[in-house]
């Protein structure tokens, strides 16, 4: 988990739900709330540094990341392991390409364009 970067500089003290990061922490030091909670899986994108050119993984679930990285700081064990959803450069890319070739369709069927012919 050492490894996963977050992808904002900043985030908020609370959760949607109300509950505080805080609070979170408290909750996975106490064992109320083990790591291998569904709520806590994070969803995390292969990206490339920009300084260094290196393949890096950054989540977007930066107030879990900030919270387990805490706890993981606060029971010494820097390699926790976590459930993340990885998404690879390739996979961007690939959905990056269908949202910019999909038309507003039902799909069901396909119209074959006419192709130019030559003398």
């Amino acid at each position: 988990m050492a490894d996963l970067r977050y992808s904002q500089l900043s985030i908020k003290d609370r959760f949607q739900c109300g509950r505080t990061v805080r609070q979170l922490i408290r909750d996975l030091w106490f064992g109320s709330i083990k790591v291998t909670a569904p709520f806590l899986r994070l969803t995390v994108f292969e990206t490339t540094d920009r300084k260094t050119g290196q393949r890096i993984l950054r989540c977007i679930d930066n107030r879990r990341l900030f919270a387990l990285k805490e706890f993981a700081g606060m029971t010494g064990e820097d390699d926790l392991m976590v459930t993340v959803n990885l998404y690879s450069q390739t996979t961007i890319m690939e959905v990056l390409r269908f949202i910019q070739n999909s038309d507003d369709t039902p799909g069901d069927h396909v119209h074959l364009g006419r192709q130019k012919t030559f003398p």
